[in-house]
């Protein structure tokens, strides 16, 4: 079987965990036998075309330069179908579309359905039909109607939607019913992220690991651990990620005169993520629109106790509450606080919780997400349109 990634998103030898989850269901895949090639066009204001070929941890990466001039949407489009049509797509079973504009998933498909290929659409978030534009008011609505309906013409054409969880499954679901949709769960690398059950800070430490936007919650948790704080619980919080809301998130801790109590690690590299979730005594990430959460699996995979938000998140769907992990209410600091309270209280059943956690993230290994993988694209091939 020969697939293709087309992802606008895949690491390189200068950011090696940049979307590494795409790299380690390419090389799961690999593993079981199928051929797996990246497709990964870039946009670049220099004068640059053609296609550029790299072998990348046994994977072949294929990286499409794509010329962009402001306001010269024909300087953009070129680019895009020359380097299109040096590409042999009819020895391809199956593409793939993970994260890629919806211009490219259109002029892929296009190339696709002239050489007679399969394509699937990967659906990694709850923000199905995007809906992403950053204007507000009128010109927002209609830039989002618009993007929505791209969105829903180009999936309706695919073969089969993908998605990482039943939580975006139905999503799909609610406005799309005439394509087959199946769940294939992401995985945790249990050799990375190995499980750390007994902990030595000196001092009570949550984590969390997430990008500095609104939906992931860290107002709530800087509330929650300033609580503490207020009630003499000696407590430090410790932040890995980079976003945009990063200096509001600074500013709240020194308005609660807590900045003694907070670390701002900034990105970090995957190894340096899994020691930091070994260490941490509770893992913390509450976002409130989450499809899957691989973090939560790799923080359980580590020994850490995990806890989640269970509003609009795909975490549910593995962790249990007060059986694996611990699910909380969204934008609710008051209930962050409890789960913290609970677990500097309740050392043994933690550590129980914990326990459950590390067996429950070993069935979410890579190599399982592959072998699903591999039976729905088998399914695409032969055209099989029952549902999972």
């Amino acid at each position: 079987m020969n697939v293709l990634f087309v992802s606008e998103c895949y690491p390189s030898k200068e950011k090696k965990y940049y979307c590494i989850y795409l790299e380690q269901q390419a090389i799961a895949l690999k593993k079981r036998g199928v051929d797996v090639e990246i497709l990964v066009p870039y946009v670049t204001d220099e004068n640059l075309l053609g296609i550029t070929s790299e072998m990348l941890n046994g994977i072949h990466v294929m990286r499409m330069a794509c010329h962009y001039s402001k306001g010269k949407a024909r300087a953009f489009i070129q680019p895009y179908s020359c380097n299109l049509k040096a590409i042999q797509w009819n020895k391809y079973d199956v593409v793939s579309f993970h994260l890629c504009s919806i211009f490219l998933e259109k002029m892929v498909m296009n190339e696709c359905k002239g050489a007679k290929v399969k394509t699937a659409k990967h659906i990694h978030g709850v923000n199905v039909w995007r809906e992403q534009c950053k204007i507000n008011g009128f010109i927002r609505n209609i830039h989002n109607r618009i993007e929505k309906w791209i969105c829903k013409r180009n999936y309706s054409q695919m073969d089969a939607i993908i998605c990482v969880s039943e939580l975006a499954k139905t999503v799909v679901e609610q406005k799309l019913r005439t394509v087959p949709t199946y769940v294939v769960y992401n995985g945790v690398d249990i050799n990375k992220f190995v499980p750390q059950i007994q902990k030595h800070n000196s001092v009570f430490t949550v984590l969390c690991v997430a990008n500095f936007i609104e939906i992931k919650g860290q107002k709530y948790l800087v509330d929650a651990v300033a609580k503490e704080v207020t009630d003499g619980i000696p407590i430090r919080l410790q932040f890995i990620g980079v976003g945009k809301d990063i200096d509001a998130i600074k500013q709240q801790c020194a308005k609660l005169d807590i900045e003694e109590n907070v670390e701002f690690l900034g990105a970090k590299d995957y190894p340096d993520v899994a020691n930091y979730m070994r260490m941490a005594d509770l893992f913390i990430m509450p976002s409130y629109a989450e499809s899957f959460g691989c973090v939560y699996l790799e923080s359980m995979s580590s020994g850490t106790v995990t806890c989640a938000c269970y509003d609009n998140n795909g975490a549910t769907e593995f962790i249990r509450n007060r059986e694996n992990g611990f699910l909380v209410k969204g934008k609710n600091s008051d209930d962050i606080k409890r789960i913290i309270d609970f677990v500097m209280s309740n050392p043994e059943e933690s550590k129980a919780i914990a326990e459950s956690g590390v067996k429950t993230a070993a069935k979410f290994t890579w190599a399982n997400s592959a072998e699903k993988l591999e039976s729905v694209y088998k399914k695409i091939i032969c055209n099989d349109k029952e549902e999972k």
